[in-house]
């Protein structure tokens, strides 16, 4: 949690047999370890999300 309160998101993976989840670990600077895990399909959903809204900021 070394890198809460700075101005970033990160998720931490999990591989699981054949695939893997990702685990939501700081959210814009907050803390978030502990929401539900997203399945690679979601991942890559919530990926294009974040890159939309970095490209819409100023």
């Amino acid at each position: 949690m070394a890198l809460a309160g700075l101005p970033i998101t990160a998720f931490l993976r999990l591989p699981v047999e054949n695939s893997c989840y990702w685990l939501p670990a700081i959210d814009a600077g907050k803390a978030c370890l502990g929401l539900p895990a997203l399945r690679p399909s979601e991942f890559a959903n919530m990926l294009e999300e974040i890159t939309l809204c970095l490209a819409a900021a100023p």
